[in-house]
């Protein structure tokens, strides 16, 4: 038994194809995926925007689209699939801010095994931002 080959370039190069055809499909994907496949399909759309400018179109809009639902699987794909992940979602969360989402990224980036990701960086800086917001506007 031989392990597939990670990345699969060609089935990322066949779920580019895809996308390119129908941009819908990937919030139809996304929606049915479960919480562990999440972060699998994010870090596809990040090594896909690595090489196409488009796919980086599709990995905001999906995020911006999906942010509460999607929150916890990009962290978890930032960690994995690197800092362009990380630059998206914070992006993402400055222009769809939310508390609650805020301090549930904040718990994760507070986990032991993410501490030292310096990816996350961006992230954490952002739902930080958004915690002291809340904050400081419920005291107002």
């Amino acid at each position: 038994f031989l392990d597939p080959l990670q990345p699969d370039l060609l089935g990322e190069q066949l779920v580019a194809e895809r996308l390119g055809r129908d941009g819908g499909w990937l919030s139809k994907v996304i929606v049915a995926a479960s919480p562990e496949e999440r972060p699998v399909v994010l870090a596809v759309l990040v090594r896909l925007a690595h090489r196409r400018p488009e796919a980086r179109r599709w990995l905001e809009g999906v995020l911006r689209s999906h942010l509460e639902d999607l929150a916890e699987a990009a962290v978890l794909a930032t960690v994995t699939a690197g800092d362009l992940m990380g630059k998206v979602l914070a992006e993402a969360f400055s222009e769809h801010p939310s508390a609650d989402v805020a301090r549930a990224v904040i718990a994760l980036c507070d986990r032991r095994e993410f501490q030292t990701s310096v990816h996350l960086r961006e992230v954490a800086f952002v739902a930080t931002q958004e915690v002291v917001r809340s904050v400081r506007a419920g005291s107002a």
